[in-house]
Parts: C-alpha cells; structure tokens; sequence
C-alpha cells in the first residue's frame, strides 16, 4: 500500500495537519522552546502530502478552524491585538509558510518522478 496513491491516508493526513498544528501552539510552553519541532513539523507533512492540491486544502482547513477561536479569543478580551495584526499575519503566511510548503511539494514530487522514470 503505497502512502501517496491511497486515498483515505491522504484526507487523514489533511484533517491531520491542522490538528498537529493547533497541539503545537497549545503545547506550545512546553515545545517551542526552539523552531526545530515547529519546522520538522512542516517539513514532514510537506513529505506526506501527495501534490500541492493537498497543501492547499490543509492549509485552507488550518484556517476555517482557526479564524474562529481567533473570534471567541475576541469575546474573551485580547481581541483587539489581533484583529489589528490579523492583516499582517495574513500577508506573512504566503512568503513564510504556504510558498515555501509548495516549493518543497514541488521539488519532492520532480525528485521522485525521475528517480521513478530512472527505475523504469
């Protein structure tokens, strides 16, 4: 059973993303001491998705669920400061997190499609 040609591995891996993520920012006292965990975090799920279609739609479910504990976090109190870097934090997800996941996609999915050919 091939990981990226199976379906159901897949949508797991995609439902699973934003979960791993929201358990680092949670844990995050006690993980993030460092940007290792955080990067090998990305860095493995960037080898488990299949194409960029898959980033894309991990990556847009990260937000459906963040966007809204980001309100309630408004309701609390401490709102103010975020919906005022909300614009900012928007713009520095491209160029930190989503552009680099593409590239790296992109760059497994050649490597392998000519070692593939290679083994043909």
């Amino acid at each position: 059973m091939n990981l990226h040609t199976n379906k159901w591995i897949q949508y797991g891996v995609i439902a699973l993303y934003p979960a791993v993520a929201f358990g680092l920012l949670f844990f995050g006292e006690y993980l993030l001491r460092s940007w290792m965990i955080p990067v090998l975090a990305v860095l493995l799920f960037c080898f488990l998705w299949r194409g960029m279609r898959q980033v894309l739609w991990s990556n847009l479910l990260l937000w459906v669920a963040a966007l809204p504990i980001w309100l309630f976090s408004l309701e609390a109190g401490g709102g103010e400061q975020m919906m005022a870097n909300l614009a900012f934090i928007i713009m520095m997800f491209l160029p930190v997190l989503l552009i680099p996941q593409l590239l790296i996609v992109d760059i497994r999915n050649r490597i392998y499609d000519k070692f593939v050919r290679k083994q043909a």
